[in-house]
């Protein structure tokens, strides 16, 4: 892997005066000089962060609109659906909605699509369930989906059921559907860069707090009442889960809802960080919504239903929600076990075939609920876009994964004589492939790429913020650098190096398999997490690429060193 190191940034004279008066670390100097703050008042904003820098919600198209249809709908009774993806975004949204509409005694059926049945997001399929429910609808709100559902929407609108969109991503249709649309990304130009990066949980905060607004100005007496930054428990969860950038709202979002976590009102969130072995004295991070909390609520969905982590997130009852938070669990272990067991398969398809710029992977029996999550594995592995389908009825679906250099909307938009339908992102996306088509799917994937690399596939690089002094590796240093903090997609956790270092015990391995390793120098240690296999030598000098973290055990809270490359020193 090689070691890129961040170019030194030319910031305005003004950002200069500032950092150089704050008193941080030369490292943390750095890293804040290469943020691109516009003026005083934003670097100062983001230093101390205020949910009074909240863009207004009223700025995204259609919102207030949208707003005034779910308020008359409440109003006069209108029968109301909501549907929702069955991943973490989705279901956070759904909950969001559930918990706003208990408190002021509104109501609404939520709706989940089967993944085996009915596919991902608005669908005919799920449309045609939609419509045997007795007695009918009046409005449905479409969460995290319904974007490019045009024929669904035109079915449902055809039946006299009115339509609401909220979602995030990318319009691929020539038209828009017949229904109210808040989805920045259908007007691009209109939408400043914070609001075209909230995921779905985020637009839905955004939309209840406009109808907040409306209700106080109405003057409905438990408005008032109403703590809306207690939301952004669930809001924060969902928008870490979507890899969305955290940055601008997303920023504020996140670290108001890792304070509004360890209090939120949800019994079920609290029965999670139980099952999660979460110690609520210490504070949460993103590392722990991503690794511990996410795969659980997303566990439902990829398997069975998402019914059952929504449930968990609105559950009152205690023993309800401790029954309920087993049964995830269960799921979630369910779920590495056929995680692990296609992961293997895969690696095995790709052992077999000559090197390529990209793969599409397919068997049959894969469960679909797992095939992105083996995609991104494997993408982090080989450093190559990978594609991961099974089967649905006669049709290949799954997930594909990209890289950095490799735009999946752009690619998508070149191979579309091959794919049936695809959604998503620039990183990640779903797509639908007749069974002929897979092989030149894949073709023409390669050619494309083979255009652009000329045939030699992108290294894979790691991002070296700077290069510390061992003595730097302390506590108060990290405390420092977690002014930065809430780190993530966007704003990643910076990767030091350290050189010359003499590691002086021989290295430790642990783990099941031992796939981990523990290296050690001086007074300090680190961790290889699934490095087992490299050969560290004693007693000669090394540089190691390392990130900085907290780790807490038997009550007590301590630096964490992880080790993520090593190379030997230069002379």
């Amino acid at each position: 892997m090689r070691w890129v190191l961040a170019p030194q940034p030319s910031p305005p004279k003004w950002l200069q005066a500032c950092i150089q008066k704050s008193g941080f670390r030369p490292e943390i100097q750095s890293l804040l000089l290469r943020f691109p703050f516009q003026n005083p008042s934003e670097y100062e904003a983001f230093l101390s962060p205020s949910l009074k820098n909240i863009e207004p919600p009223e700025a995204i198209r259609n919102l207030t609109q949208a707003v005034q249809k779910l308020h008359r709908a409440c109003q006069i009774s209108k029968r109301i659906a909501m549907v929702s993806d069955y991943d973490v975004d989705g279901i956070t949204s759904m909950a969001l909605m559930h918990r706003f509409f208990s408190f002021f005694h509104f109501s609404f059926t939520p709706i989940f699509p089967s993944r085996e049945q009915e596919g991902y997001g608005l669908t005919e399929a799920l449309v045609q369930r939609i419509l045997q429910h007795t007695p009918t609808f009046d409005l449905l709100v479409a969460m995290d989906c319904g974007t490019n559902s045009i024929q669904p929407v035109q079915t449902l609108r055809a039946a006299g059921i009115e339509v609401l969109i909220i979602d995030h991503h990318q319009h691929t249709q020539a038209e828009l559907p017949d229904a109210i649309c808040v989805n920045p990304h259908t007007q691009e130009a209109e939408h400043s860069t914070s609001s075209l990066e909230l995921c779905t949980a985020g637009l839905v905060f955004k939309m209840l707090h406009a109808w907040l607004k409306q209700l106080r100005q109405e003057n409905i007496p438990i408005a008032t009442s109403l703590r809306l930054r207690s939301f952004l428990d669930l809001v924060a969860l969902g928008t870490v889960a979507d890899l969305v950038p955290l940055q601008h709202d997303n920023r504020l979002f996140v670290h108001f809802g890792l304070q509004e976590l360890p209090k939120s009102p949800s019994q079920g969130l609290q029965e999670l960080f139980r099952c999660s072995g979460y110690d609520r004295t210490f504070p949460l991070t993103t590392e722990a919504l991503s690794f511990q909390f996410a795969p659980r609520i997303n566990a439902g969905g990829r398997l069975d239903r998402a019914d059952l982590p929504f449930q968990l997130l609105i559950e009152t009852d205690p023993c309800r929600c401790c029954t309920l938070a087993q049964t995830i669990e269960a799921k979630n272990t369910e779920r590495k076990e056929i995680e692990r067991t296609t992961l293997a398969e895969a690696e095995a398809m790709i052992a077999q075939r000559p090197p390529s710029l990209v793969y599409v992977l397919y068997q049959p029996h894969w469960h679909l609920g797992v095939v992105g999550i083996v995609a991104g594995h494997l993408t982090r592995k080989y450093h190559r876009p990978v594609f991961v389908l099974g089967q649905q009825k006669d049709i290949a679906k799954g997930s594909g994964r990209s890289i950095p250099e490799v735009n999946l909307v752009d690619l998508f938009q070149k191979a579309a004589p091959y794919v049936l339908h695809w959604g998503g992102h620039p990183a990640a996306a779903g797509l639908s492939v007749t069974l002929e088509n897979l092989p030149r799917l894949e073709t023409c994937l390669h050619n494309i790429l083979s255009q652009q690399f000329l045939h030699h596939p992108p290294e894979p690089t790691l991002p070296i913020a700077s290069f510390l002094p061992a003595n730097a590796l302390q506590p108060d240093f990290f405390t420092e650098l977690e002014r930065l903090a809430p780190f993530g997609q966007g704003n990643e956790m910076p990767i030091f190096a350290v050189k010359k270092i003499i590691v002086t015990h021989p290295t430790e391995r642990f783990g099941k398999q031992g796939n981990h390793l523990r290296i050690r120098w001086d007074h300090y240690v680190a961790i290889g997490w699934g490095m087992g296999s490299e050969c560290i030598p004693l007693h000669q000098p090394i540089d190691c690429a390392l990130r900085l973290g907290w780790s807490y055990w038997q009550n007590q809270r301590s630096l964490q060193i992880q080790l993520l490359d090593w190379r030997k020193s230069q002379a």
